[in-house]
């Protein structure tokens, strides 16, 4: 009798994290919409400002907006790594050989120069893994574009912190170009975990397929005994 592979479900992982990236996108635009309006009001972020006015308004939207974009990072990562990290791990209990254990698809984010290059050659093990056990295929493209993205958005960043604690000039225009990038990296992300969790989907499905008319396995105290037979 044949016996399914132990993967287990990532439906719940792969939905929160699509949630949690639109958030990103979602509070990156507002960010830059807000940086426009704020142009308009150069008090607007005054520390002088006094009274309930609308240099104290633009100050709490800010100061709110900035919160939500925190913590819509923050959890998306968390919970993109989850995704990750369990994609991976089904991809090997359905019989795909791995270069790495499961617990790289998170470690190599953190490690300095591997992070470079080690979670995109997992994620393209994710990818061919996943695709081959739904029965299709589909070139990897699309992770190259992903990753660009990614890399270029960490370079921004680093750069924008660098120039704000420098107190430089352009440090606006970095903040722009970072966000740009942040919305690049997320709208990809988004558009990678929704292709490869519908293929895990169907994955889910060919298995289920593919137990039907198989005979049921009996409980060991109810096969019959010796004398019986």
């Amino acid at each position: 009798m044949n016996t399914l592979p132990e993967v287990r479900d990532n439906s719940q992982r792969a939905q929160l994290t699509i949630a949690l990236f639109w958030s990103i996108i979602l509070t990156n635009i507002a960010s830059i919409l807000l940086t426009k309006q704020a142009a308009a009001f150069p008090n607007a972020f005054s520390e002088t400002a006094t009274g309930f006015g609308t240099e104290e308004i633009w100050g709490i939207v800010a100061t709110l907006l900035g919160l939500s974009q925190v913590a819509a990072t923050f959890l998306g990562s968390v919970f993109f790594l989850q995704w990750f990290r369990r994609a991976y791990f089904n991809i090997r209990e359905a019989g795909i050989r791995t270069q790495h254990t499961d617990g790289w698809a998170v470690g190599a984010w953190f490690i300095p120069f591997l992070n470079f290059v080690r979670p995109y050659t997992i994620m393209k093990e994710v990818w061919y893994g996943t695709l081959q056990m739904a029965g299709r295929y589909r070139g990897h493209t699309l992770l190259r574009w992903w990753w660009i993205a990614y890399l270029v958005h960490s370079v921004t960043i680093n750069y924008e912190s660098s120039s704000a604690a420098n107190a430089t000039d352009d440090n606006s225009a970095w903040a722009l170009i970072s966000t740009f990038f942040d919305i690049a990296s997320a709208i990809l992300t988004l558009i990678v975990v929704r292709y490869v969790h519908e293929a895990e989907q169907e994955a889910s499905y060919r298995l289920q397929v593919g137990t039907l008319g198989q005979e049921e396995a009996k409980a060991q105290e109810l096969l019959p005994t010796q004398e019986e037979y």
